[in-house]
């Protein structure tokens, strides 16, 4: 099992490189050709098709991955029920999203429309890659990222230069459809005929468990796009919002890579039992880690400046002031993806629920206070309280291991 797992994150290592060598292409030409205000609309746009995926997928990528490493012949039946589900709830924020494209382009239906079909096609096709991930493929898994990071980058400048918003939309939607088109390809086995159900007291206990993980993820989600509306509600300015998303941007690219590792380790660990077989190695793997993290801190405060401009020219130079914020931040979150692994495999979802539940309330009680000393910067400070806050309380709460039998 230590071999496929190697093999397997060897190739995911290969598509992190391949996501932050587009995602430094990305911040270099993105933000130059919209300019800050633009770009800070087009993340407030963004954030609504990410909000829709993380509450359309309601703990499905959560519940498969602890229950298929133990029972394989429930693949089908699982994946049959959850697809119908994921692709109804999509249909719903759809609708919705439907509405807010209408209202963002003063009525436009074109605009409404495409937008709509986006997240119709982003939302439901999420389950197309939550069975090879439970499976341990977790490189086809992280294939989608890739390929929506890539076509997307280049959606979005052909589609500005084309079209304006709706090029960019347009853009969107084809990425969508060609995403989900190859997740749909890769499990087409999965789609045969279950030769067995589940019985409905059965599958309520699961969607009552993935349903818990979906709260842990939505108050994350949360946490995630907070600073960008806070910044917009205390500034009222959209430039500010701009610069904090270019610097967000930097932070959530390197989480996104320690989140993979913690997805990607989840089903090993479940199917290890308790985990003691797995839990040490990559226990190791994660103290590694943190000796790019501390130097990242220390680049981060000498050449913030230049790093900024080079990246994103001299329109972008007040994030600059953000980086050694977020730096921090990334470092004091570094074990962060082993805890949810270790919570997803131990079947703790109460503790996840209520850590990342912690996390949010300490960013919110936290963020005024900090934007009153040091103005919009505050945002950065109080991200870095609520990362202290959030990986302290995993830390006290796993000393111990598990509380239950997995």
């Amino acid at each position: 099992m230590t071999t496929h797992y190697d093999r397997n994150l060897f190739w995911l290592l290969v598509q992190r490189i391949a996501l932050i060598s587009i995602g430094l292409v990305y911040v270099l030409w993105i933000p130059r050709l919209l300019g800050p205000e633009l770009f800070g609309s087009f993340t407030l746009l963004f954030s609504v098709l990410m909000g829709a995926m993380i509450f359309t997928e309601l703990g499905a990528q959560s519940t498969l991955s602890r229950c298929l490493p133990r029972h394989p012949s429930m693949t089908a039946v699982l994946f049959k029920a959850y697809a119908y589900r994921q692709w109804a709830l999509s249909i719903l924020f759809a609708l919705g999203a439907f509405g807010i494209g209408v209202r963002m382009q003063g009525g436009d239906l074109l605009t409404g429309l495409l937008f709509a079909s986006t997240v119709l096609l982003g939302c439901g096709g999420q389950i197309f890659y939550a069975v090879p991930l439970a499976k341990g493929h977790g490189a086809r898994w992280g294939m989608s990222f890739v390929v929506r990071r890539l076509l997307g980058l280049g959606a979005v400048a052909l589609g500005f230069r084309c079209g304006g918003w709706k090029g960019i939309l347009v853009g969107l939607l084809l990425v969508e459809l060609t995403v989900c088109l190859i997740g749909a390809f890769w499990s087409r086995e999965d789609w045969r005929r279950p030769r067995r159900s589940i019985s409905p007291k059965r599958f309520g206990y699961l969607f009552r468990f993935g349903l818990e993980y979906q709260l842990a993820g939505i108050f994350l989600l949360l946490w995630r796009y907070a600073g960008e509306w806070s910044v917009k509600g205390l500034t009222d300015n959209a430039e500010f919002v701009g610069y904090y998303a270019l610097a967000m941007g930097i932070y959530v690219a390197a989480e996104a890579a320690l989140q993979q590792l913690g997805a990607f380790s989840a089903p090993y660990l479940r199917r290890a039992g308790s985990g003691d077989e797995m839990l040490p190695m990559l226990t190791r793997r994660t103290c590694w880690l943190f000796v790019p993290g501390f130097l990242g801190v220390l680049l981060s405060f000498w050449l913030r400046e230049p790093f900024v401009r080079v990246l994103a020219g001299e329109d972008y130079l007040p994030a600059a002031q953000l980086l050694p914020w977020m730096a921090a931040a990334l470092c004091v979150y570094l074990p962060v993806p082993l805890f949810q692994a270790r919570m997803l495999a131990e079947g703790r979802s109460r503790l996840h629920r209520l850590t990342s539940f912690a996390r949010l309330g300490l960013f919110m009680a936290a963020v005024i206070p900090a934007v009153s000393f040091l103005k919009w910067q505050g945002v950065a400070a109080a991200m870095l309280l609520s990362n202290l806050g959030y990986t302290g309380m995993l830390c006290w709460r796993l000393k111990k291991g598990p509380t239950s039998k997995v």
